[in-house]
């Protein structure tokens, strides 16, 4: 018969054994911390868990697992080596077994198909793309405009001077770019269907 001066630190005597406090579990008649790669999150009986896939645990004795980052993954349950690093211009949502979306700076040109390294495109100059980005939404910035959601190619409004995208930060080709997207603020203006137009334009907004 056990008795409470029995039991290890962390330890309480509950129904004549040994139960193990948070990140210990019961192993015999004695209490031992979950190896690494497992958790456990309650005190009482129970056995240490598995983490799960897309996050990890180096230590002993954890009460949780750790998520991997973005940009990082984990296929396995139970890891204690730590996350993955997704190849470019794969990436991946924090806590991701696997990479699955488009890398910051790069979008998904083809929004039927799955992310990958042929379908993730690199971001032209004068275009953001933010993590999991597709051609729909990337973001065109101040100063050029495109037709469509679907449109590939972006240009430059009317009256955006160099001196004024030099202000706004951009320091590329200022006459024709490629793969663009979104609103932006220039002296351009709107036409029927709410497209910006080159040559004919009134208004204070280039708006797609």
């Amino acid at each position: 018969q056990l008795s409470a001066s029995s039991c290890s630190p962390g330890e309480v005597l509950i129904g004549g054994e040994c139960i193990g406090d948070r990140g210990l579990e019961l192993r015999g008649s004695r209490c031992a911390l979950c190896e690494s790669g497992k958790f456990k999150s309650t005190a009482g009986p129970g056995l240490c868990m598995e983490c799960a896939q897309g996050s990890f645990q180096t230590s002993q004795g954890a009460t949780d697992c750790a998520r991997c980052g973005e940009g990082w993954y984990q296929p396995y349950r139970g890891s204690s080596t730590g996350c993955l690093s997704c190849t470019l211009p794969m990436s991946s949502a924090p806590g991701s077994a696997t990479c699955t979306i488009c890398a910051a700076s790069t979008y998904q040109a083809l929004s039927d198909e799955p992310a990958s390294t042929r379908n993730c495109r690199p971001c032209p100059a004068a275009f953001a793309c933010s993590l999991n980005t597709t051609l729909a939404d990337v973001y065109v910035l101040p100063g050029f405009w495109r037709l469509s959601a679907r449109a590939e190619t972006a240009y430059r409004c009317r009256g955006a001077s160099n001196h004024s995208l030099a202000a706004l930060g951009y320091t590329g080709n200022t006459n024709r770019l490629a793969r663009t997207g979104a609103t932006s603020p220039c002296s351009g203006g709107t036409v029927a269907g709410r497209y910006c137009s080159s040559d004919k334009a009134s208004g204070a907004l280039c708006e797609v």
